[in-house]
């Protein structure tokens, strides 16, 4: 079955930055064509619309960049066949170095990894955006040098679409909001453990996250309010010291379609890990595998459940995994070559 895809390179418009359309039949894909953009770093698909957040200014994109970057939002209508139509012109996110890209409705929410902030945008009786909400969080960590202020790195919504979700990896906290972002709850998370993404287990009543900077999973429960931890476990393989383990960073997790497996990965380690979810949403880990390239900043899964690809960013690559009926990978031949790949979108 051909799948449509698009690939998000964080490079410069000039170094083929923007967004990359592909088809695969079921192995690596083939590029078919590129929508220019520069500094893109997330995007969403919903309802035949694809939400970008970028940077602009100071010349930097990446996370660990020095320079500070300011952040835009931008969207573009989506065909069946992946065509975009032009990007929308750029609007302020009123933040720096915005890293992710939530849409409710006619609502979009982004958060500023550098500002530590996240924003709701919506539309004027004209279609246009601009920012109705802006909420900053405060405070710090125990992780010298990553964690010296609040750095928001992902918003998303509750399963019932009523509350968003801030997950700070500065903070080491998932702080809940209405969707006017006003202060609903917060949970806190093990000192040092940096929460990046979160994902809601299929039945609602459990979240993930992936923590960038110990290199963890944290499940917690969710009893359609709060959030509550319950336990962690490693992604990294036994015997590794802390030198190697403080240079490894959780990057991002997903759901199988079917929510039976659970997978990870691990920039500088560079691997990605494969968990089977039990009905009690606990997890237990069944491969640790390379993911074929440099630092693994993005993995999706195909709608059918059997092609996972990894954007290797600073390799400039995107590898193939083929999904087994028991959910392991086994690596596909070849790499695709994108600058600066962080993002991978499957159209439905």
């Amino acid at each position: 079955m051909s799948n449509l895809l698009y690939i998000l390179s964080g490079a410069d418009e000039k170094a083929g930055g923007g967004v990359l359309l592909c088809r695969t039949d079921g192995g690596l894909p083939e590029k078919v064509k590129l929508f220019p953009l520069t500094g893109p770093m997330y995007m969403e698909l919903s309802g035949g619309r694809l939400d970008v957040v970028f940077r602009r200014g100071g010349g930097t994109v990446g996370v660990f960049g020095d320079v500070v970057s300011e952040s835009f939002y931008t969207c573009a209508e989506s065909a069946p066949d992946g065509e975009l139509s032009d990007f929308a012109p750029p609007v302020s996110c009123e933040g720096t170095s915005g890293c992710h890209i939530t849409r409710g409705g006619d609502d979009v929410y982004v958060a500023n990894y550098g500002s530590g902030s996240a924003v709701k945008l919506s539309p004027d009786e004209n279609g246009n955006y601009r920012v109705t909400a802006r909420v900053k969080h405060a405070g710090s960590g125990p992780f010298v040098g990553r964690q010296e202020k609040a750095h928001l790195h992902q918003v998303i919504f509750t399963p019932d679409g009523e509350q968003i979700c801030a997950v700070d990896l500065g903070i080491d906290k998932v702080v809940l909001y209405d969707r006017d972002l006003r202060l609903q709850s917060f949970v806190s998370l093990p000192p040092r453990s940096g929460a990046r993404h979160m994902i809601f287990s299929p039945d609602g009543k459990a979240a993930y996250t992936i923590n960038e900077l110990d290199s963890t999973v944290h499940r917690l429960s969710y009893d359609g309010r709060r959030l509550k931890y319950i336990s962690s476990c490693d992604l990294l393989e036994p015997g590794h010291d802390t030198a190697y383990r403080d240079l490894c960073t959780g990057a991002a997790i997903r759901f199988s379609p079917c929510g039976n497996y659970l997978y990870t990965c691990v920039r500088y380690d560079n691997s990605i890990q494969v968990f089977a979810r039990k009905p009690d949403n606990s997890l237990i880990k069944l491969q640790h595998i390379p993911c074929g390239g440099d630092w693994p900043r993005d993995i999706n899964i195909s709608p059918d459940g059997k092609l996972l690809l990894s954007a290797n960013e600073r390799e400039n690559t995107v590898t193939a995994f083929s999904v087994g009926e028991d959910g392991t990978l086994t690596r596909l031949p070849g790499e695709l070559s994108v600058p600066a790949p962080n993002n991978i979108v499957f159209l439905d």
